[in-house]
Parts: structure tokens; C-alpha cells; sequence
């Protein structure tokens, strides 16, 4: 991008968007996934890329382990909403008492260290990842447990 452009950009309100990207849900989803992967979670995907027959407001994922139980976690990239059936989806897990997270690494990185399962400095390690940095790690953050 060229120098002048870039300064023009800055300058203008909302330039964060412009000039960093917000990333793409895929990208949340894979991220999540790493980190979820890491601490002995398994995942199931429920995404697909072509209009399917599964219920509406299905969140992405079906998460579970020995430690968490199971969860279910509709990813969302920084902004995003959640559509009328996921909201509705959201309400009947609240209502049966499943739990639902919503959101990207943040919320993910809170829910785990609300079971207990990711130490408080792990966390912040977790969060201070660049991973759009090739030289970033590529996973095998400590659990909580083994980070005392």
C-alpha cells in the first residue's frame, strides 16, 4: 500500500478497519480451535458451506471434554451478530442449562479459565499470540493444571 495512501487512511476515523482487517469467522473458528485442541477439548463442527438441511441457529461447534462436559460455541468475529435462530438456540440451551459461549478467542480463553481448566497466566499468553505471525505458535498452550 503505498506510503501516502496508508498516512490518508490513518487519518481518517475508523481507519482500524481499513488498515487492520478484522479476521474472517474462518479464521476466529481455526484460531478457537488451536487453542481448544491444545487443552484436551474436542471439537465438532457444525459449519457448512452450502445451505443444509440442520436446524436453524445450530451454533459452529460442539465442544467437549472429560474436564468441561460438553458446550456449545457459536464463533463470532470481532462485530459480528447473531441471527434470530441463534439467538433462539442460545435462549433454549440457557433455558436447559447447557452451556453456550459466545464469541472468538476471548470469550473462549474466559469460559475455560472459569472451569479451571487455563491458568490466568497462560491466558494472557494466549491472548498476546500474533497469529498471523508465521513464527507464532502452533499450539500446546498448558492447561491450568500444569501451569501451577
Amino acid at each position: 500500500m503505498p506510503l501516502l495512501l496508508l498516512r490518508w487512511l490513518r487519518a481518517r476515523p475508523g481507519h482500524d478497519d481499513l488498515v487492520t482487517p478484522r479476521p474472517i469467522e474462518k479464521q476466529v473458528v481455526a484460531r478457537v480451535r488451536l487453542l481448544l485442541h491444545s487443552v484436551g477439548v474436542e471439537t465438532h463442527s457444525t459449519q457448512q458451506t452450502r445451505p443444509s438441511r440442520q436446524a436453524r441457529g445450530l451454533p459452529d461447534l460442539w465442544c467437549m471434554s472429560q474436564r468441561t462436559g460438553g458446550f456449545w460455541l457459536e464463533v463470532k468475529r470481532p462485530g459480528g451478530k447473531q441471527s434470530p435462530g441463534q439467538v433462539a438456540f442460545q435462549h433454549g440451551c440457557a433455558r436447559a442449562n447447557i452451556p453456550y459461549v459466545l464469541g472468538g478467542l476471548d470469550e473462549v480463553v474466559a469460559f475455560l479459565m472459569s472451569r479451571g481448566i487455563l491458568a490466568s497466566r497462560v491466558a494472557t499468553a494466549v491472548l498476546s499470540v500474533n497469529f498471523d505471525d508465521p513464527a507464532a505458535p502452533s499450539g500446546n498452550f498448558q492447561s491450568a493444571r500444569e501451569a501451577q
